[in-house]
């Protein structure tokens, strides 16, 4: 097997107080595993809205066809449509 000597250096292990380094890498392995738990639980909670925010746009775009179909049996006009038969008018009118 070989080592790569320059990720043996900075990964040293000091000879005496082998115990304390130990305690302090477990407690950085807690601190570690509980921001991970944090950062999850934001992950899923977001995941959760997204969901959410995509069925609602699903939802409100089948209310805008449904309203679409509506408007159209009624015969009636879109604000575009009606914009620009006023527009023609006021052009018609004008030539009068």
């Amino acid at each position: 097997m070989t080592t790569d000597h320059s990720t043996m250096h900075s990964r040293v292990i000091p000879v005496f107080g082998v115990r304390k380094f130990a305690r302090q890498l477990l407690i950085e392995i807690d601190e570690l595993r509980s921001e991970r738990e944090v950062a999850d639980a934001k992950t899923q909670r977001l995941s959760e809205i997204a969901h959410n925010l995509v069925a609602d746009a699903k939802a409100i775009q089948a209310d805008h066809q449904q309203a679409l179909k509506q408007l159209e049996a009624l015969g009636g006009l879109s604000i575009v449509e009606m914009e620009t038969r006023k527009h023609a008018c006021r052009i018609c009118l004008c030539h009068l």
